[in-house]
């Protein structure tokens, strides 16, 4: 009876992009749209009841008035008024029981969908073991102080308020010492916004913040100190409370703003409009609704399929699976694959501002109005781990230890 009631999905409209997951045009909102129409079919049922019982006591009048003295001369006419009362009647209940079967057909195939959406997670939660044995391999001892930042330059860049041009930004972040992160203030429609911008794992030394040690900080700690860090950064760059703010992650850069947007002193003092990631497993984290996100994924890429959790569809939450080819350059190092490339990520980011479909549009219409100046005050922010094993006190000499711990002057007085 629901076969016919599926939902429309939109194909992608570019070739780098393999699917297109979520947003408005995603399976649940439109079962969602499905379930307000219910309601409303529920509505026009009701009222066409309400009309039925009408006609039915017009048939009523009309056969009282054929029973009365005066019914002979008019019962011609009364049957006539009759016969149209009861194919009117009639035209309502057929009417509403269409309607009431449209609402019933629309009620099953979304109880399919729910229930197709639990088994898949159900299958998947089997997976739980392995994943919690995974973390806690990877789990570390976590230093007991804060990151250090420190402010390295102010510069004016060009800045594009696209996809393309905003995940470019990662590179430039790459490319300063040891590791970093940028602020860009920038003029939006509603006024200034702030992008920060955030790279990915480099290294293995601990005092690099985003090396490896930084992949478990996010997963285990919920990048507790790499949400102050941010914090710190916006406060001196001149981010008011409540300014708005556009996180852009690249691989563990993206776990980071995820994080970031979720909950901490980020989340909690500005506004996050926007959350862009590129390689980044995003899969099993929270989404609120206030914020807008954009993942880009690509199909041969392990590293963001990496949390091994089925994304259930959020009209806010965008993931574009791309098919793009990927390749290595002459001399470049392997290192998780070419899927995982940055430049890879880069080629599905021109497909999505390209992209006119009904799921990527209002993300890239939003991007378009929180960007709109060319240029941007960029701040850069280096940022270092303490190190786990603090440099021993210097020892006093023997002298200065057997009067006590006195000075050398106290002991000549």
């Amino acid at each position: 009876m629901s076969d016919d009631l599926l939902p429309v999905v939109a194909r992608p409209d570019q070739d780098a992009i393999a699917r297109v997951v979520g947003g408005a045009g995603g399976i649940r909102f439109q079962w969602e749209e499905l379930d307000r129409g219910v309601q409303v079919i529920q509505n026009a049922a009701e009222r066409m009841r309400e009309v039925m019982d009408g006609v039915g006591w017009m048939a009523v009048g009309v056969t009282r008035l054929q029973s009365c003295p005066a019914g002979v001369k008019v019962y011609a006419a009364g049957s006539r008024a009759l016969d149209s009362v009861h194919a009117a009647q009639a035209s309502v209940q057929a009417a509403e029981a269409e309607l009431q079967e449209t609402a019933d057909r629309i009620r099953l195939s979304r109880v399919g969908y729910a229930m197709a959406e639990l088994e898949v997670h159900l299958r998947f939660a089997a997976l739980a073991p392995i994943q919690d044995l995974s973390d806690s391999v990877s789990s570390l001892p976590f230093l007991s102080s804060h990151l250090r930042v420190q402010k390295t330059g102010t510069s004016e860049v060009a800045l594009s308020g696209t996809v393309e041009g905003l995940l470019a930004r990662v590179s430039q972040v790459e490319g300063e010492p040891g590791s970093a992160f940028e602020v860009l203030e920038v003029e939006g429609e509603s006024g200034l916004t702030y992008v920060v911008v955030l790279q990915g794992t480099e290294g293995s030394e601990w005092a690099n913040a985003f090396s490896a040690v930084g992949v478990t900080e996010a997963e285990q700690a919920d990048s507790l100190y790499v949400n102050d860090a941010v914090a710190r950064g916006l406060e001196e760059a001149g981010a008011p409370e409540g300014a708005n703010v556009v996180l852009v992650g690249y691989s563990q850069g993206g776990m980071h703003a995820m994080n970031l947007a979720n909950s901490g002193p980020v989340q909690e003092k500005y506004s996050v409009s926007t959350v862009i990631t590129a390689g980044s497993p995003t899969d099993d984290e929270a989404a609120p609704e206030s914020t807008n996100y954009l993942h880009l994924k690509h199909e041969l890429d392990a590293v963001p399929w990496a949390d091994m959790q089925p994304k259930a569809d959020a009209r806010n939450q965008v993931t574009v699976v791309q098919d793009n080819p990927v390749f290595l350059l002459p001399g470049e190092d392997f290192g998780l694959g070419p899927a995982h490339k940055l430049r890879s990520y880069e080629a599905g980011a021109r497909a999505v501002d390209d992209s006119a479909h009904p799921s990527i549009a209002p993300i890239t219409a939003a991007l378009g109005a929180a960007v709109v100046g060319s240029t941007a005050k960029r701040h850069v922010f280096s940022v270092t781990r303490p190190s786990l094993f603090p440099a021993p006190t210097p020892r006093r000499s023997a002298e200065v230890r057997k009067l006590g711990g006195r000075g050398v002057k106290d002991a000549k007085r």
